[in-house]
Parts: C-alpha cells; sequence; structure tokens
C-alpha cells in the first residue's frame, strides 16, 4: 500500500477513536423525514391498534414495569452545521416504570451528570388504553407513529409544531432479558439537534 494511503487510513483510525460515538456523523443529519422527502413534516400516520398489536403492546409495557439503574451517554449538537459545536453528557440513571392506570405506563428518570454534577428528572407517560399508542396524553396530540413493535422492543415517532418550529421525535424500547436498551432522538427544523441513549438493567 503506498505511503500516502496509510497516512490517510491512520488518520481515519485515529478520528474514529477520538470522536465520541455517533457524534460527528449525526449532529445536525436531516431528519428521517426529510430524508425521504422535501415535504418532511407531514403529518404522522397514526392507526388502531390491532388485536395482535394490542396484545405486543400490553406484554411490552408489562416488561417494561420495574426499576431499571444504568447509564446514559448523550450530547446536544450547538452552533451551525458548518461550525457545529457539541455538548456532551454522561450519566448515572435511575429509570423506573410504572403502571398509573389501567394499560398506561409513567416513566420517572432520574439522571445524574457525571461531567457536570448537575441532576435532571425526567417524566412521560405511555398511553395504550385507548387502542392507540400515544405518548404525554392520550387523546389526539399524544398520537404516534409506530416504525417496528414486538413484545419487547417498540420504536416510534411523534412530530408537534410550537410556535412555528418543528419538532420531530423518535423513541426506542429494546428489552434483552434483564437488560433494557432507550434511545432517544430530537430532531428540530428538520435537523439532529440532540441524542441519549440509556443502558440499563433490573
Amino acid at each position: 500500500m503506498p505511503a500516502i494511503s496509510i497516512k490517510r487510513l491512520m488518520l481515519i483510525i485515529g478520528l474514529l477513536f477520538w470522536l465520541p460515538p455517533g457524534v460527528a456523523l449525526e449532529c445536525f443529519t436531516l431528519s428521517p423525514s426529510k430524508q425521504e422527502s422535501n415535504n418532511a413534516f407531514m403529518p404522522i400516520t397514526s392507526s388502531i391498534l390491532s388485536a395482535a398489536e394490542q396484545k405486543k403492546v400490553k406484554l411490552l409495557f408489562e416488561n417494561l414495569e420495574g426499576n431499571w439503574r444504568g447509564t446514559a451517554k448523550g450530547y446536544r449538537c450547538l452552533g451551525t452545521s458548518k461550525s457545529p459545536k457539541i455538548d456532551k453528557s454522561n450519566y448515572k440513571v435511575d429509570f423506573r416504570v410504572s403502571e398509573f392506570s389501567q394499560g398506561d405506563l409513567e416513566i420517572n428518570s432520574s439522571l445524574d451528570d457525571q461531567t457536570k454534577g448537575e441532576s435532571i428528572q425526567e417524566y412521560i407517560r405511555l398511553y395504550s388504553s385507548k387502542d392507540y399508542l400515544r405518548i404525554e396524553t392520550n387523546n389526539k396530540a399524544g398520537d404516534v407513529e409506530i416504525n417496528k413493535l414486538s413484545s419487547t422492543a417498540v420504536e416510534f415517532v411523534q412530530k408537534i409544531r410550537i410556535q412555528g418550529l418543528r419538532k420531530e421525535t423518535i423513541r426506542r424500547f429494546a428489552i434483552h432479558g434483564s437488560h433494557l436498551t432507550v434511545d432517544y432522538e430530537f430532531y428540530s427544523q428538520d435537523v439532529l439537534a440532540r441524542k441519549i441513549i440509556y443502558q440499563l438493567k433490573k
């Protein structure tokens, strides 16, 4: 292999080790909707859960219930796509999932930032009691579009507009025995603005 190629290869390898996983390649990347179409903010397609899907959601919610602990890595994309500034965080996490009404869950998360010495409390609700999978509110405003669904995993998309701002959020939950991976991607104005991944265990 020519010497110049070796130098380039070593530079690439060095960058891969130096940069946090996923940061350089994902900050300010286009949202999935924008990649699929120039009409980036088309409404989501929500639909009533079939009997089979209702069974999967019921089992998934049962599998999610409990106290999970572990860590999370996240970052915010600041600046611009041409001059990005990445604000990274590393957390210790207490992730508590419980049923608050028939068929519905609430998630209370305590995140202690090991880098900045800050604590964050996060709270969301997941609904299925009205035969739709919803988040935060059990009406049409909480509708989501389901990309994947099983008794141990789900991926869904939520889109909202707030004072003219386009917000698109992708959430993934995946259970592997006593382990849970949670992945949130937050897009604003069609580009990735924030990402966080939890690695948890019961």
